[in-house]
């Protein structure tokens, strides 16, 4: 009987043990996949399992490496998706999944500082603060003005840009004033030449959305939806822009803006009350 006394004992002091354990978010990492080109993942420790949140996504581990992901897009312009990746020591790896012709990195080491985001991975905003400011975002008023793009009825237009920390948050609305329904397909940003010569390939710099509030799929006809898009704080060079594209799913009423540093320079501090 006092043995089965000890078990109990032992495992009730595990579960208080357990439950006295603070609870952290695990930020999700912004990552980009094409068909033609192969991204890789390189973990600190070998690969377990890899769980996909569609099928449009491939993966597989290199041959001979137990810590490299090897991933592809089945189809191009899929919708975003997800990807979660565990590892023999224990940890989980969250990662957000968009399409891109051109990813940007190749490569990436997980697990140590991304260069699109300045600070290390442990400072930066949690998937729950991230909702949190742009909810408050959603609340502010605009104070852009000039910044549209128009086509076949619909609209995109930027509202305001308000700044947290090493975070923009990105205030855009779309308004449908026809009557066919828009199926939004891509939402992308990218740093890129201002003036671009002749017979010369574009060069661009994509930007990873660390956070989207109100991404709806589809806009009604004769509806509008506001759209709150994260990114990581930062400005332009004199002779570069950002630009923004909104991408139609089986349409071509395409839509993008071409914001310079001026614009940016002009973001508000965002008070959280």
């Amino acid at each position: 009987m006092k043995p089965v006394i000890g078990v109990i004992l032992s495992i009730l002091f595990l579960a208080e043990h357990l439950l006295a354990q603070p609870v952290t978010d695990i930020v999700s990492l912004p990552l980009q996949v094409a068909t033609h080109k192969t991204s890789n993942l390189i973990f600190p420790a070998s690969v377990k399992s890899v769980d996909k949140g569609s099928r449009d996504i491939l993966a597989q581990k290199a041959k001979g490496l137990e810590n490299v992901l090897h991933l592809k897009a089945a189809r191009a312009g899929f919708k975003e998706t997800n990807l979660t990746v565990i590892t023999d020591d224990g940890k989980l790896y969250a990662f957000t999944l968009t399409y891109h012709e051109h990813p940007d990195p190749l490569n990436l080491k997980v697990g140590v500082t991304s260069h699109k985001f300045p600070e290390a991975l442990s400072e930066r905003p949690s998937e729950r603060e991230l909702e949190e400011a742009a909810m408050a975002v959603s609340g502010k008023p605009t104070f852009l003005t000039g910044k549209l793009d128009q086509k076949d009825g619909v609209r995109l237009q930027l509202g305001g840009i308000y700044v947290k920390e090493q975070v923009m948050y990105y205030q855009f609305l779309i308004q449908n004033n026809t009557a066919l329904s828009y199926d939004l397909s891509q939402f992308r940003f990218a740093i890129r030449d201002r003036k671009q010569a002749k017979r010369t390939a574009i060069q661009e710099q994509a930007l990873p959305v660390l956070f989207a509030l109100d991404k709806a799929e589809r806009i009604q006809g004769g509806q509008s939806q506001q759209i709150i898009i994260a990114l990581p704080k930062r400005t332009i060079p004199d002779k570069k822009i950002l630009l923004v594209q909104l991408m139609e799913e089986n349409g071509g009423r395409h839509l993008s803006l071409r914001l310079h540093n001026r614009h940016l320079i002009k973001a508000r501090p965002l008070e959280m009350h």
